[in-house]
């Protein structure tokens, strides 16, 4: 889970994660609203986001799906 401040996205809280993706996904936030993931381009664009494929869509970070 996520949380908006205005400025940066901070990530807030998890389930299910692996040690891998909670440790890749610590060092990714805080951070400024983008499209490589789906937080950033709902912030960005207003509206509710639907990625059928995360490793399919060229502008997803797919590190962190991988992980």
């Amino acid at each position: 889970m996520d949380r908006f401040d205005g400025e940066l996205i901070h990530f807030v809280a998890q389930y299910n994660y692996t040690p891998e993706a909670l440790q890749m996904t610590r060092r990714m936030y805080p951070r400024r609203p983008d499209r490589r993931q789906a937080a950033g381009r709902a912030i960005l664009t207003g509206d509710v986001v639907n990625i059928a494929d995360v490793q399919a869509d060229p502008e997803y970070a797919t590190d962190l799906a991988v992980a």
